[in-house]
């Protein structure tokens, strides 16, 4: 679940970042949208009432994606900042990439993806070289 005070703004950013669809939502008291990937709902956003609370034990919501070039240049052509990291596990040539940013509303957003993908903008990390046989 997300908060926000500018729901309709929010709700553009997961559908033109994400693609996420809005959905059949139950007729609350407050405010809000669901959003749907493949019939699915799955991000709810609630609209802000009076202060926000400070952060609490979330700190971000992960999907797994692929096409981080196409990612890249997403986040580029819509000026929203972004951090990429490389995530190494203990294997030789291994790991996953990492890309942080923010929806309207303050969210973490992050998008993993594969090893095996190779930016062609500037890391923290150089591609990884493809191993024979994989």
């Amino acid at each position: 679940m997300a908060t926000s005070w500018a729901v309709t703004a929010t709700v553009r950013f997961y559908g033109e970042v994400l693609g996420l669809e809005p959905g059949p939502r139950p007729n609350f008291s407050i405010g809000g949208a669901w959003l749907y990937c493949d019939g699915d709902p799955i991000v709810h956003i609630v609209e802000a009432v009076g202060p926000m609370r400070a952060p609490g034990p979330l700190d971000h919501v992960g999907f797994m994606a692929c096409g981080l070039d196409q990612w890249l240049s997403k986040l580029s052509a819509r000026n929203i900042p972004y951090d990429i990291r490389w995530l190494p596990c203990s294997e030789p040539d291994c790991g996953d990439w990492q890309l942080f940013f923010h929806d309207p509303g303050g969210a973490r957003l992050e998008m993993r993806f594969s090893a095996m993908e190779r930016p062609t903008q500037p890391t923290d990390r150089p591609p990884i070289e493809q191993s024979e046989g994989v």
